[in-house]
């Protein structure tokens, strides 16, 4: 992954040399059950308003993420409170 490139072709640098990416990709119509469905909808466009701009309607529950102690303890740690190493292995 080093040395690779964005959609811009400037070069992208990795903190996490070797890191597996496990992000899933997010889009329309995704439902999680007790969540609503996904929508994107534009909301500038580059023609009109001089900038791309889409509006982005989801759940906190939606695509990849990670929940804190928190969610579910009254006394729980939020995920602040854990070093940002803990995230990666």
């Amino acid at each position: 992954m080093a040395g690779s490139t964005n959609s811009s072709g400037r070069r992208k640098e990795h903190l996490l040399e070797g890191a597996l990416d496990l992000t899933r990709p997010l889009g329309e119509g995704m439902r999680i059950p007790g969540d609503p469905e996904v929508r994107l909808k534009k909301g500038a466009s580059l023609e009109r308003d001089g900038f791309r701009l889409t509006r982005i309607f989801l759940g906190s529950h939606s695509g990849t993420h990670l929940d804190s102690p928190r969610h579910l303890l009254p006394d729980g740690a939020a995920l602040d409170e854990f070093p940002l190493g803990w995230m990666a292995g």
